[in-house]
């Protein structure tokens, strides 16, 4: 059977084009599912020792991991790495895809939890092309698993591939950027990260002054400003909408905050684009 997507040199070279192999990763597909609903329904939780990937095609879900809530919305996926205890609440009216499945061999920090597309990633197209496929089904025929396989393993590489760097950070930095990240809208502070990793702010500070060379205050501003700074680049939403999304009571504010940490008001950074 001839794929409807077929994948071409241009995608295969997403995965073979690294000059380190281990960084190529080998998917091994053991579940789909289509899932549609009108009615919400929360599942209970589960921890499993395989990865999953849920897709939205329709409507809203909501992914609870790490004591975290976050909304996803139609063409959002979230991927979930082995040994994370997570469930979703399915907010009815919804379409989605369920993937699980091994990688091979490890080539990341299994501690990550990701939220696509993201622009900044340079998995866009590659998102959009996988979502192009999932609307066209409802079950996916045997013939098809290699095409799928390879579009899972292109979105992991283009997006575990930038965590290289991240690599040699302590496991509480990359828990603390993660916690940043989805909980910006909430205007958490130091305390909040803190309780979160269950240290005390002293000890927090100590530790990452010790082993980042920075005090905990500028890592956690740093974070936030390169969270700020890919909305502005990447999206459309006007300043005072981003302002709101990562935790500014006004524009003002907001401003002052770019401004202070990366020496641009946000006005000009947009204008980089």
């Amino acid at each position: 059977m001839k794929h409807k997507y077929p994948i071409n040199s241009k995608h295969t070279s997403i995965m073979h084009d690294r000059e380190d192999n281990k960084f190529v990763p080998e998917i091994n597909l053991l579940y789909t599912d289509y899932g549609v609903s009108a009615e919400p329904f929360a599942p209970s939780s589960s921890t499993h020792n395989f990865w999953q990937m849920e897709c939205v095609l329709k409507g809203t879900i909501t992914a609870c991991f790490d004591g975290s809530k976050l909304a996803l919305t139609e063409q959002q996926l979230i991927l979930i790495p082995p040994g994370v205890e997570h469930n979703f609440i399915y907010n009815g009216q919804r379409r989605t895809w369920s993937f699980k499945f091994n990688q091979s061999p490890d080539f990341i920090d299994e501690s990550q939890v990701l939220i696509l597309p993201d622009k900044d990633s340079g998995s866009q197209k590659l998102c959009e092309l996988f979502f192009q496929l999932l609307a066209e089904y409802q079950q996916f025929p045997t013939s098809l698993y290699s095409t799928l396989e390879y579009l899972i393993g292109g979105i992991m590489v283009m997006n575990y591939a930038k965590l290289e760097d991240e690599q040699n950070l302590p496991k509480w930095a990359i828990k603390a950027k993660e916690f940043i990240a989805i909980n910006i809208a909430s205007n958490i502070n130091l305390e909040d990260l803190a309780e979160h990793l269950s240290y005390t702010r002293i000890h927090l500070s100590r530790l990452c002054q010790a082993q980042l060379k920075l005090k905990l205050k500028d890592f956690f501003d740093q974070e936030k400003a390169a969270i700020v700074r890919k909305k502005l680049l990447y999206s459309s939403r006007s300043i005072s909408q981003i302002a709101k999304e990562t935790g500014f009571n006004d524009v003002y504010s907001f401003s002052r905050f770019y401004k202070r940490v990366t020496g641009l008001p946000p006005s000009a950074q947009r204008n980089l684009v």
